[in-house]
């Protein structure tokens, strides 16, 4: 039974890549597709979160820096992989010294800066691909949240070493992947990759 739920697995998760690829090249880039998404506030809060409110959005925002505030200090830089608008950086940022959100969407940056009033919040476009924007051992807490699912492998990588590059000697990483072997997330996959 396991073995044969495994092979449909491994083999949706083949289709998903080159779906994934056929949609980039259509595409463009991950700028070009999180930038539809950000055509304005209501859109980018459905693209992010599939939801319809800023309320709700912000409130779940708030709950997962909850979650993000046990590893940071009054004194700790920090930066959010895949920012989009600010969701985490508008209830973290008064708990840390400076938080840095990257983001390969600029309109999505856009909305960020204009949402996000914090004088310790800082908000960079990238290339989706590294964060060589930023020196060596920079950050003392570096996290991201529902991105690595939306990006190619090789991308995935590239930003894992990036991410062990721009952390301090005994900075922290907290990295959200979905969990496939759940029902939720198992249901979701094979969902998408019809």
């Amino acid at each position: 039974m396991f073995s044969k739920l495994r092979d449909k697995i491994v083999e949706k998760a083949r289709e998903s890549e080159l779906i994934g690829r056929v949609y980039v090249s259509i595409f463009g880039s991950y700028e070009r597709e999180w930038n539809l998404h950000a055509r304005g506030r209501r859109s980018a809060i459905r693209g992010i979160l599939n939801v319809e409110d800023e309320e709700t959005f912000d409130r779940r925002g708030g709950e997962f820096a909850e979650e993000l505030k046990k590893f940071v200090e009054p004194n700790s830089v920090v930066l959010d992989v895949g920012c989009g608008i600010g969701r985490v950086e508008k209830f973290l940022a008064p708990h840390c010294k400076e938080i840095h959100g990257v983001d390969v969407s600029g309109k999505m940056i856009k909305l960020a800066r204009d949402r996000i009033n914090h004088k310790n919040a800082y908000f960079h476009k990238n290339n989706g691909r590294d964060l060589s924007i930023f020196p060596d051992e920079n950050f003392d807490f570096v996290f991201s949240e529902a991105v690595f699912q939306h990006i190619q492998k090789e991308d995935t990588c590239f930003y894992l070493m990036e991410i062990h590059r721009v952390l301090k000697g005994i900075g922290k990483a907290y990295l959200q992947f979905p969990n496939i072997l759940c029902d939720y997330n198992l249901n979701g996959f094979l969902s998408s990759a019809k």
